[in-house]
């Protein structure tokens, strides 16, 4: 996870964001956020990050934001991956991290496609990935209120997928 400041510096944190995305895997599939003063005027998307948490919260309520962009574990996928074998698994992970990055582009411009979110929430279900298996499918069956927890929980998913098994 990459925790920017934000304070007076919004241009700098989006191009830094952006400048992160460019790297090669691991390190352009972590989340990163932005500590700013002033979280509820700032929109994570225009800004290129992926959440933004306001410094002005508790302690309390900061350690809560920070422990919902916790990694992933991979242990259930590592499981299925014995099961099956890690040849196929890896590819159906791989496969699975090519559909989401453009599905976590479309959701930052707006686009829903419900279809897609229902095969993504059964492939992410069926790798392990519960969190992001749960999101998807809400989303699927018309939730719109839980856009912000498929951009959660996608992004956790890319950066475990970049970690690898």
């Amino acid at each position: 996870m990459v925790l920017l400041d934000l304070e007076d510096a919004s241009v700098l944190a989006s191009e830094c964001a952006v400048a992160l995305r460019s790297l090669a895997a691991p390190s352009a599939a972590v989340p990163i956020l932005a500590l700013c003063s002033s979280a509820h005027e700032i929109d994570p998307i225009s800004i290129n990050v992926d959440a933004i948490i306001d410094r002005a919260t508790s302690s309390d309520s900061l350690v809560e934001q920070l422990d919902l962009w916790r990694p992933v574990s991979l242990e259930p996928t590592r499981r299925i991956a014995k099961m099956f074998g890690p040849g196929p698994i890896a590819g159906m992970i791989e496969r699975l991290a090519r559909r989401l990055e453009p599905a976590l582009a479309n959701l930052a411009q707006g686009v829903i496609d419900r279809p897609e979110a229902h095969r993504l929430a059964g492939l992410c279900g069926t790798l392990g990935f519960g969190q992001a298996h749960a999101a998807w499918l809400d989303l699927s069956l018309g939730d719109e209120s839980v856009v912000s927890d498929v951009r959660r929980t996608t992004r956790l998913v890319l950066s475990a997928v970049a970690r690898g098994l």
